[in-house]
């Protein structure tokens, strides 16, 4: 997951949010550096290389090396990125050195491929339950996504955490692996049980003005 492009990062001394918007209005991006053993610190950096490098990869969650005030370079953890709800525009980072040899908690975009014999052969519907499982490992092993194969998948089936493809000897499965990450449910049947009561009411309506007209003819009678 490691990246070959070093970042520059700048140390900042004002908090708040209208100190972040200034700080976006000059192109950067307000954020937190902390671990390592050193204080939290404030930190922005360039917004735009920081964007076009996160569209490389699956996951926001990734190791990038990062020079602070111009000093040596480290590996940090991209830990959370903030975007714009509507625009997409990142917002605020945070970042996380670390130590090659620290175990760390991650969670793990969740990919699923293929297509179940569930959906393609017996007509259900494929439900993706779950986005991210959380794991532990080392830096150097955290996948940058996990992908599943449904493809085998029939109705009632269903993909947990603990069928996910980690390595035993370099993840350590945080989440509950009994949690269903996707399940093939079978076709809905009430769409046809509610068409069959419409056309029974449908009936029972164009049966009333028979009603009506034979009482009318009663009365002339009378």
């Amino acid at each position: 997951m490691a990246t070959q492009v070093v970042l520059s990062a700048n140390s900042r001394a004002n908090a708040g949010s209208g100190n972040a918007r200034r700080i976006r209005r000059t192109g950067k991006l307000p954020g937190i550096m902390y671990g390592g053993g050193d204080a939290p610190t404030l930190i922005e950096m360039d917004e735009h290389i920081l964007s076009q490098l996160l569209r490389q990869h699956a996951s926001d969650r990734i190791m990038v090396d990062v020079t602070l005030d111009g000093g040596d370079v480290r590996r940090v953890l991209i830990k959370d990125v903030q975007h714009h709800p509507l625009s997409g525009r990142l917002l605020h980072v945070d970042l996380h050195a670390v130590s090659m040899t620290e175990i760390l908690r991650v969670e793990v975009p969740i990919e699923l491929r293929g297509e179940p014999t569930g959906v393609t052969l017996q007509g259900g519907v494929l439900e993706h339950l779950a986005r991210e499982v959380e794991i532990e490992c080392l830096p150097s092993d955290i996948p940058e996504s996990l992908v599943a194969d449904v493809s085998g998948l029939k109705i009632g089936d269903s993909l947990t955490f603990q069928d996910l493809p980690l390595d035993p000897d370099k993840h350590v499965l945080v989440s509950d692996p009994d949690i269903a990450v996707a399940i093939v449910n079978a076709p809905r049947v009430a769409d046809a049980d509610e068409e069959e009561g419409e056309g029974e009411e449908g009936a029972v309506e164009g049966a009333e003005p028979e009603v009506i007209t034979q009482r009318r003819t009663e009365d002339a009678g009378e």
